[in-house]
């Protein structure tokens, strides 16, 4: 099988991309659709990568301000930025210490690892594993987290927002307003509950530390 060309552009400003492969250096985009695939690196700015536009590795400094429809980024990394991601968009790799500032609709991330960051999730926007250093500073409105790993860290849970599995030394700071975390494991722990949050499972050596108003955990 023989190898797919790809097309390398620098330093260009680009009205749309639809067809084809390309690696992108330091070149701004206004759109990303059809299926064109294309590699960011340097210092890239893309205005909207929406259709079903693949984005095979996202480095240095780019960044995308809008993920919409069923756009696709593979691996986001180094400190690379996707600013809000809508519909069915997904990112299947976060590393680093890049970040997602706003996930909404049901956009999706398989697995968020390293420095990582996720600003906030809403809606139904879901995070499939959340592992190493890799954080989340807002959970809220039926949000998801599938699983928690090693030392990740949620910041604030509520609103219904809900981690279904904790594992290792995972945390969360603080969860409110029926914020639920389903199974506990493995001296993961919560710092504080309050405002009818829960948590459903509570094994091993996992641990909360601060129980208030109207919060449960069941053992």
């Amino acid at each position: 099988m023989s190898e797919i060309e790809k097309k390398l552009l620098f330093d260009q400003e680009l009205e749309e991309l639809s067809d084809g492969h390309y690696v992108l250096m330091n070149c701004s985009v206004r759109k990303l659709t059809g299926d064109v695939h294309v590699e960011l690196q340097g210092n890239c700015v893309v205005n909207e990568a929406c259709g079903s536009a693949v984005l095979d590795r996202v480095s240095g400094r780019s960044s995308i301000e809008l993920m919409s429809e069923f756009a696709k980024v593979v691996r986001l990394e180094e400190e690379a930025v996707v600013k809000k991601m809508l519909h069915m968009s997904v990112i299947e790799e976060m590393a680093d210490r890049s970040c997602v500032q706003e996930m909404y609709d049901l956009s999706r991330i398989v697995t968020a690892e390293g420095s990582s960051q996720i600003f906030r999730m809403y809606e139904k926007s879901r995070l499939q594993q959340l592992k190493g250093g890799a954080a989340i500073m807002v959970l809220r409105g039926n949000a998801v987290v599938d699983e928690m790993r090693e030392d990740s860290a949620v910041f604030l849970i509520h609103r219904r927002g809900e981690v279904r599995k904790m594992f290792d030394h995972s945390s969360v700071l603080s969860m409110k307003e029926g914020a639920v975390v389903r199974e506990m494991y493995n001296e993961s722990f919560i710092v504080e509950m309050s405002g009818e949050s829960s948590v459903l499972s509570r094994k091993d050596d996992s641990t909360v530390r601060a129980i208030y108003e109207n919060a449960t955990v069941s053992v």
